[in-house]
């Protein structure tokens, strides 16, 4: 099918015209430098390059972005939120095109939200998040006869009602350089992408396991490497806080992305309940810290029995620093993938967050993400999304405590806190 209402070969035969159309208007030379005027699209006829920048909401027929020109590149200069409501088709490729850029572009819609026909799109180097609202069972990634090749990023898709996540039947999907993280041992099959148990998936993650959620009260040092084994750290894995209101919960992640990587960073975003988009938890209610790594020699207890004998040092993570002071005593938390001048050969790098849950927050289930920055080696702006997943209790924590508690004693030391008698 093609969802735009003016046929595709009037639209291709309009002379002065660049073979793109945003929100029904087409791109000339004398529009492209501000297409609609709002300051979001420009457009760069000598390097066929679209870029997107900010947040735009269509209410109109046609598509917010349309292309039929060869070989066009959508540069997400900025993170980027285009909305259709309640339109179909929020992106239609016609023609080879590329998605790249350091901003995440959100793309969200009624219905259909990517459609392809004939042209191929290539994710890469890129974040992607769609949203599909559809009451109907049908696809918000529709791949007639064209392609959709994901390469070293990270694309996400959601179905908040009836739809399901992509179909490609009729076309093809290549993954490069990534793999399938939602759902939990996802694969491709017969055009789509199923659950382990076979049934069409309605929420699916392809990303780059530039990372691993790692439990609290794990630890991994700084040149440790990831057990694949080892099922309480996953790849690629959502940030899961669970707490009641007015309660603090932590949690962590572990950025072990090979390569040599410099000017780390971290962006917060709201966290909307799933049931409620206007109700938000706001990103200043989260905190974040770059782990330490500090050097321990000699025999020591524990520490996953590493270099417990001590003919070896270890990297541990033990110290957490605000990213401003890190960044004001030039500490080391912003380089991966390196010998740090004390020795360290860096290959983790820790960064844990702590959500503080307000005394009136709505109980439910929130969700969100995070997006971590980086320059790679040869300095071009990189990054990746980190899903992220709270659950607020129905009841509030006090603010002051007034139970008695009694913390480092040994168990046969409970409840001796009155003077007991003196045994015989």
């Amino acid at each position: 099918m093609t969802l735009s209402t003016v046929p595709i070969e009037t639209f291709a035969n309009d002379e002065n015209k660049y073979g793109l159309r945003i929100a029904g208007v087409r791109v000339t030379e004398e529009n492209a430098s501000d297409v609609l005027g709002n300051g979001v699209f420009s457009y760069d006829v000598s390097t066929k390059t679209l870029t997107v920048k900010g947040d735009y909401k269509y209410d109109g027929t046609l598509s917010i972005i349309e292309t039929i020109g060869s070989d066009l590149k959508i540069y997400v200069a900025s993170d980027s939120h285009l909305t259709m409501l309640p339109g179909s088709g929020a992106l239609e490729i016609y023609d080879d095109t590329t998605i790249t850029g350091p901003g995440v572009l959100t793309i969200e819609s009624r219905r259909v939200a990517i459609y392809i026909d004939r042209g191929h799109l290539t994710i890469s180097d890129a974040a992607v998040n769609v949203i599909c609202h559809s009451p109907d069972p049908q696809c918000a990634v529709d791949v007639q006869t064209g392609m959709l090749s994901v390469v070293n990023s990270d694309f996400t898709v959601t179905c908040t009602d009836k739809a399901y996540a992509i179909d490609f039947k009729r076309g093809k999907m290549n993954l490069e350089n990534c793999d399938i993280i939602t759902p939990h041992e996802g694969r491709i099959q017969d055009g789509t992408i199923v659950d382990s148990a076979g049934n069409i998936a309605n929420e699916i993650r392809i990303g780059n396991d530039s990372y691993c959620t790692v439990p609290n009260s794990r630890i991994l040092t700084s040149d440790e490497n990831v057990d694949a084994s080892d099922k309480e750290i996953v790849k690629g894995g959502e940030l899961t806080f669970s707490a009641a209101r007015n309660e603090r919960e932590s949690g962590q992640i572990v950025i072990n992305k090979p390569g040599t990587y410099n000017n780390l960073s971290v962006t917060l975003d709201d966290l909307t309940l799933e049931t409620n988009s206007a109700v938000k938890i706001p990103a200043s209610k989260i905190e974040y810290f770059f782990e330490k790594y500090v050097k321990i020699e000699g025999k020591y207890w524990g520490l996953n029995g590493l270099a417990a004998d001590g003919k070896s040092p270890v990297w541990y993570p033990d110290a957490l620093i605000d990213p401003d002071l890190a960044n004001t005593l030039k500490l080391d938390c912003f380089t991966l993938g390196q010998i740090t001048p004390e020795g360290e050969n860096k290959q983790n790098q820790g960064i844990w967050f702590t959500l503080n849950v307000p005394k009136d927050q709505k109980e439910g289930k929130y969700a969100g993400s995070f997006k971590i920055s980086f320059n790679d080696a040869n300095g071009t702006p990189k990054s990746f999304i980190v899903p992220v997943r709270v659950k607020v209790y129905n009841f509030t924590l006090p603010t002051v405590t007034e139970n008695k508690s009694k913390y480092g004693s040994s168990v046969y030391r409970v409840g001796c806190d009155k003077k007991q008698p003196q045994r015989k």
